[in-house]
């Protein structure tokens, strides 16, 4: 070809890719992206013999429409490339390749992102560093971390960003100790950490388990010059403050020589979980410019502490000043509504949610089924999950929970028995329910499906069963789940321990209870209550009364069941007088109003019924009225 002709060549391919630009930019807007792509491949095809600077601007052209089409979200238009170039039987530029496997990890498409690959492999490609570092980037976002782990072993030449792609996927899955030790492995060989790379690393440290950590990271920050950056510095105070390290998130804060609103939320935050609400508040009112985040921070922080008239009266400034609450924020303020009094509140805040067109968003079904719960609003409950487009594990599970709870069994089974996928929870919230109602077999009916089903139990199921043999008094059932407690390794749990108690005691073996008594270590309340209430139960009311007094002796506080195991001791062994003087040590000296059992319990049998009424007709009202009442 003559030099004049190769002019002319040139001038011919510049004058189509600009006129390729102008109908591509045209008609992605009106819908036939897939067409135009079609006509740049063919063009490129008709020019393959050509190495020059206008072919790679073709090329360019097609990889920049696939990115266009991958951020509005056409990821399936952008993939029938592959289809075209399968039908023009021709090579694809890597960059066509590197533009669909990152719109299909934006997307979190790994069928797509597989299909990509596997369509690149068989065009023969080998991935250099920049391809990838795309499938390892691909692989990581969509949470594939085999074949992510399996692209960067065999990629021969790593970078920076190879290393930080898989890094970055092992945090995002929470597999925090294997990304820091990727990070070292990647510094052995003599791969430096760039910004990027640090900002990620340090999400790693999650909690005050993992302070040296982070320690060690800021070490390294500082000797690459980058403590000074906004980002960086952000970075490294948000860590210490998940670490719960207040003096070095200060010190960092203090050396900041421009703070952002980041700087600020991040220290919120930390007063916040530290429980320091004026301090965080403080800080709150000196944020220059607040936004969602720092305002939700802020309500996150009352709610976990229980300040839920402050949270809500916060959320409502949080919109008057023109800040829309996201759905963190919303997710936040449910919490604030734990009670009958916030339904209404809960009902607004419910309406909004409507109106944002957040209502599809499974974590907010989830979180406003849990506040009608809270606000014992079923129906509303149940109507949200009727609705809910798509429903989790957690969704199902807590609408079984509710029914259990307010005594409808049969509604929770319903939707027990409803469930697509059911874990651990779903199964102990069944169990457990049938459990609280006395329900025993059915609950160990259930208990033995599950086993049948290869659900594993947990030490929540053991809890449940036992207490299913207690309610019933199946010492044999009882002995069987026992030795399934000592093998799984859930005999040393104190409420596994307790329920082993109660149901021994309920079961009439006081000395096998005693003996597993003796043993624990650690006894709480409900331990002391579960075997001085046996004694009492099972007419041996000295022995619960010497325990009770050990029980004082130790140092443990009683509470209202210890009382009535005391009251019942003494009414079984006729102990008339002590009847009296527990009672009113319940009520001095260790402050605990009564209850109708502790008044039923110090009166004599046979006015139990007669001063039951009495009380119940409301003619006496006061507490110590009523303990004239019903004392002998």
């Amino acid at each position: 070809m003559g030099l004049q002709t190769r002019i002319w060549s040139f001038r011919w391919m510049g004058l189509q890719i600009w006129n390729q630009r102008q109908l591509f930019s045209h008609d992605i807007g009106n819908g036939c992206a897939t067409s135009v792509i079609a006509r740049n491949i063919h063009s490129q095809q008709e020019r393959s013999d050509e190495e020059d600077r206008g072919t790679n601007s073709g090329k360019n052209t097609v990889a920049s429409g696939i990115s266009t089409l991958c951020k509005e979200g056409r990821l399936k238009e952008a993939l029938q490339v592959l289809d075209i170039i399968d039908q023009q039987v021709i090579h694809a530029h890597p960059k066509i390749y590197g533009a669909l496997l990152h719109g299909c990890g934006k997307m979190k498409a790994l069928s797509d992102g597989k299909r990509v690959h596997a369509h690149m492999m068989r065009a023969g490609f080998k991935p250099d560093v920049h391809l990838g570092n795309s499938l390892v980037t691909m692989y990581a976002k969509c949470g594939s971390i085999p074949e992510a782990r399996q692209v960067f072993e065999q990629m021969v030449e790593k970078d920076v960003v190879t290393w930080t792609s898989i890094t970055f996927g092992l945090i995002q899955l929470g597999h925090y100790d294997e990304a820091f030790e990727l990070f070292l492995q990647m510094q052995k060989e003599g791969v430096k950490p760039d910004k990027v790379c640090f900002l990620n690393v340090l999400n790693a440290c999650t909690g005050p388990a993992f302070l040296d950590r982070g320690k060690q990271i800021h070490s390294q920050i500082l000797e690459a010059g980058l403590e000074g950056d906004t980002a960086v510095a952000n970075a490294l105070v948000s860590m210490y403050a998940r670490c719960w390290c207040v003096k070095s998130a200060l010190q960092i804060f203090d050396k900041m020589e421009e703070r952002d609103v980041v700087s600020w939320t991040s220290l919120v935050s930390l007063y916040c979980k530290l429980g320091k609400l004026a301090e965080a508040q403080q800080l709150f009112a000196k944020i220059p410019s607040r936004d969602v985040i720092s305002w939700t921070a802020m309500i996150a922080g009352y709610v976990h502490q229980g300040c839920t008239e402050e949270a809500y009266a916060l959320f409502c400034k949080m919109q008057q000043e023109g800040v829309k609450p996201d759905k963190v924020t919303l997710l936040s303020v449910l919490g604030a509504c734990t009670n009958a009094k916030a339904l209404q509140r809960g009902k607004e805040i419910h309406a909004l949610i409507t109106k944002a067109g957040f209502e599809s968003d499974v974590r907010l079904g989830n979180a406003l089924i849990s506040m009608y719960a809270k606000c014992g609003s079923i129906p509303c409950a149940r109507q949200v999950f009727d609705k809910m487009p798509e429903k989790d594990i957690i969704s199902w599970t807590a609408v079984m929970n509710l029914y259990c709870k307010c005594g409808s069994v049969l509604e929770a089974h319903q939707i027990f028995a409803r469930m697509p996928k059911r874990d651990v929870v779903a199964w102990n919230a069944m169990i457990s329910g049938y459990a609280r109602l006395k329900r025993g077999e059915k609950a160990l009916e259930l208990f033995h499906q599950m086993e049948r089903e290869n659900a594993v139990p947990d030490s929540v199921t053991f809890t449940s069963a036992l207490n299913a043999c207690a309610s019933i008094a199946s010492l044999e059932k009882g002995k069987e789940i026992h030795s399934q407690v000592v093998k799984a390794g859930f005999g040393t749990y104190s409420f596994v321990q307790n329920a082993l108690v109660d149901m021994y005691t309920k079961c009439g073996k006081l000395a096998t209870a005693r003996e597993l008594f003796d043993r624990i270590v650690d006894r709480d309340v409900v331990t002391w209550n579960a075997m001085i209430l046996g004694y009492a139960q099972n007419k041996q009311g000295k022995e619960a009364l010497i325990l009770y007094e050990r029980m004082v002796t130790e140092g443990v506080k009683p509470d209202r069941v210890t009382f009535i195991a005391v009251l019942l001791a003494c009414r079984n062994e006729g102990l008339m007088e002590d009847r009296r003087r527990y009672f009113t040590s319940m009520r001095q000296d260790h402050g605990i109003k009564p209850t109708w059992q502790h008044y039923n319990l110090l009166s004599r049998p046979v006015d139990l019924d007669k001063s039951h009424h009495l009380l119940r007709s409301k003619a006496i009202t006061d507490d110590d009225q009523a303990a004239v009442v019903l004392a002998v």
